[in-house]
């Protein structure tokens, strides 16, 4: 049976939400070590995030905040973005997971990001995806059986400083073109096992349509504008 002490806190608890004032009213509320020294840490807490210039408001203390985790030793957290409604992220402290799976006892925090949550507030905030690479070169090849080759390709290319992307998920020429195009990758490298087969690879210049063969010894000089 909880007593009827227990039972006024957990009553309020859902409604205490607001700024440094609700631990206040916590310690106000009930008052024993074990909160008293946890009230003294989440102001810790409070007093280091003003050093990150984290601004008013950012920061609400909610002490109705339950994860769906039975883990968390400590405080938990959840993120919002003022466009959704739902988190798009949460984590906590947890002294005992790593424990069960380790010989180790690491007290330890940690959070999760939705990605699908991410890209729905971002489409909702209207933003404007990048258009562009970094990259010079797409490498593309024909079967999956290449998918190695793509990633020694890629590293001779960035060993040289060119910056280069791969594709080893299964699309066909037509599709990594028309990405390449998209992304404004000036050439792509599409690796055919007949050209592979004489050490060679097909180097298509997106600016002219230009479709070259070339030496994979040669490849760097060619994208360098050398050969």
């Amino acid at each position: 049976q909880i007593e009827e002490d227990i039972k006024k806190v957990l009553r309020v608890l859902p409604d205490l939400r607001g700024g440094a004032e609700v631990l206040d009213k916590l310690s106000n509320l009930v008052s024993s070590p074990k909160i008293d020294k946890l009230i003294k840490d989440l102001k810790k807490v409070l007093d280091g995030l003003k050093s990150y210039n984290i601004t008013e408001g950012a920061v609400t203390i909610d002490l109705g905040i339950i994860r769906g985790l039975d883990y968390y030793t400590g405080v938990v957290f959840e993120a919002y973005v003022p466009e959704l409604g739902i988190a798009i992220g949460g984590g906590g402290r947890y002294d005992e997971l790593i424990r069960e799976f380790t010989s180790s006892n690491i007290p330890a925090t940690g959070f999760a990001i939705g990605v699908d949550r991410c890209i729905i507030a971002l489409d909702k905030q209207k933003f404007s995806y990048p258009t562009t690479t970094k990259a010079i070169a797409l490498i593309l090849p024909v079967s999956e059986k290449l998918n190695k080759e793509v990633n020694k390709i890629a590293n001779l290319l960035r060993q040289k400083e060119i910056s280069a992307e791969t594709e080893i998920s299964g699309w066909n020429v037509s599709r990594g073109l028309s990405y390449a195009n998209r992304m404004n990758i000036p050439y792509v490298i599409i690796l055919g096992e007949e050209e592979y087969g004489r050490d060679a690879v097909a180097v298509k210049t997106m600016k002219t349509e230009k479709q070259d063969e070339v030496k994979i010894s040669e490849l760097t000089a060619f994208l360098k504008g050398e050969k």
